[in-house]
Parts: structure tokens; C-alpha cells; sequence
């Protein structure tokens, strides 16, 4: 038996379980620590079982036989797929060649921007025009732009934000007043976004209403985006958008930028 401190470097690398058909367990114990165990490499974890779960976020690891043993050999690098660097570290998680093959198994492109749009084959029928227009709104004034609508799930009494917008999470807020702007922003935050879309086009185009109001209740929000819980506020108006940062630091500034969508 091993009995090691619960902050050893020993279980960033072992758990039990950790070889295919072992049947060790885990607990806590008061008992006198053993220290690290020698052992041989057929000690060490089995394919596919290196790490801690605990710590790596990973069920399997990336030795393991379902995985490709390089880039080179692996099967979504096809077609039109770019041919990996040779200084890429390989992470099948992350592999952005991956994630283009999986974006066109549970996504379909936008008939009007293609693959800038890609659209969840999941994502909520209900808002899914609003989302589209909000979408092609953004595209249409940042061309290098790309957005993803993402699944419809609901987790933890809310639903998941509705985009991915250059690689930032995202909801649509279709505030029906320039007051709405505060409510929306901490929804995006209780959501985990750090991009927020206000869509002044679902419920106010044809209303009149002050831009110096919107301005104010933006900088009110500054603090987010000075401390980094909000990057991006996109403001869609008129099938147009602008986009707010943190760069943007006064209310006049952030006005100026605004009264490039008003008519």
C-alpha cells in the first residue's frame, strides 16, 4: 500500500485505476505517509491511463490507442485540412483540425457567409432567426469575422450562450430599452460569456430612442471590461454593428463609435 499526501507531485501522474484491470482504490487515511514508490516501467500507467483525471480534465489521455500516434497519421487530416506544422505539439483536444472536421459533422454553413457562420445542427429553433440576423449583422461590418451559434443546452437553470464569436463565448440580448443593457450584461457574465451581443434590432428598430443613452449605460459597464469580464460588446442596429472594448474609455468615445450604425 502508499499512503502519500494528498499535494504529492506522485498523483499529478498516478491514481488508482490507472492500469487496464487494476482494482485498486483511494481514501483518505491518518495513517504514516510510506513515500514515493520505486518501481519499474511496468509500473508506470497503461496507454491511454497517463495523469490524474482530477487534475488533467481528462478521462483518457492522448496515448491511448483511440488516438493517432502523430498528426500525420491522423484521419481528419484530410482534403482540405492544412498539413500540420512539423513544430506543432499534437493536443487532440484542442487541434483546430479537429475541431473543422467537427464543425462540419454538427454544423451547417450559412447559405450568405458560409463557413464565417457555421450553425449547430442543435442550436434553439426558437431564437434561431434572430440569432442568424444578429449574426450576419456583425459579419457583415467585421470581414474577418467568424461566428458559430451554438447547441441549445440548459445547464444550471439557464441556457448556454447562444455564440462563439473568434473563438470568445457569446449571448444575444435583444434588450427592449436602453435600461435593458445592465440586465443583459450580467446575464452574459452569469452565463460564463466574455463577448455580449446587444441587439437593439429585435425589439427597438423602429423606435425611437436616444443614443447618448445607450453610450451612458455602456460605460456604466466599463468596469467589466477594465477588469476583464467582458473583452467584446458587440451593438447590432440597422443590420450594422459596432464593437466596444475596453479602449473605448468615455462615454464620448464609446458614442462616437455608436453613431456609425445610427441612421
Amino acid at each position: 500500500n502508499t499512503v502519500l499526501p494528498i499535494n504529492d507531485p506522485f498523483w499529478n501522474r498516478h491514481k488508482p485505476g490507472d492500469r487496464w484491470g487494476c482494482q485498486c482504490s483511494l481514501e483518505a487515511t491518518d495513517e504514516p505517509v510510506t513515500g514515493t514508490p520505486g518501481g519499474t516501467p511496468q509500473d508506470d500507467p497503461s496507454p491511454g491511463l497517463q495523469g490524474n483525471p482530477a487534475k488533467t480534465g481528462k478521462l483518457f489521455s492522448e496515448d491511448h490507442p483511440y488516438y493517432p500516434k502523430s498528426c500525420a497519421s491522423c484521419p481528419f487530416r484530410t482534403g482540405d485540412i492544412p498539413e500540420v506544422p512539423t513544430n506543432k505539439i499534437r493536443s487532440c483536444y484542442s487541434c483546430e483540425y479537429y475541431n473543422a472536421c467537427k464543425n462540419r459533422v454538427t454544423c451547417d454553413e450559412d447559405e450568405i457567409y458560409k463557413d464565417r457562420l457555421l450553425i449547430n445542427h442543435i442550436a434553439d429553433k426558437s431564437e434561431l432567426e434572430d440569432n442568424i440576423r444578429g449574426a450576419r449583422s456583425i459579419l457583415s461590418s467585421f470581414p474577418d469575422a467568424k461566428i458559430k451559434i451554438n447547441g441549445h443546452v440548459i445547464a444550471h437553470g439557464h441556457k448556454n450562450p447562444e455564440y462563439t464569436i473568434n473563438g470568445l463565448v457569446a449571448d444575444r440580448k435583444g434588450i427592449e430599452s436602453p435600461g435593458g443593457i445592465s440586465a443583459g450584461f450580467a446575464s452574459a457574465i452569469k452565463q460564463g460569456c466574455s463577448a455580449v451581443v446587444i441587439d437593439l434590432d429585435m425589439n427597438l428598430a423602429d423606435m425611437h430612442f436616444r443614443t447618448e443613452d445607450v453610450a451612458k449605460r455602456l460605460y456604466w459597464r466599463f468596469d467589466d471590461f477594465s477588469t476583464g469580464r467582458v473583452r467584446e460588446c458587440y451593438v447590432v442596429y440597422h443590420g450594422k454593428a459596432v464593437r466596444i472594448t475596453k479602449e473605448l474609455d468615455s462615454r464620448e468615445r464609446i458614442l462616437e463609435e455608436l453613431k456609425k450604425i445610427k441612421p
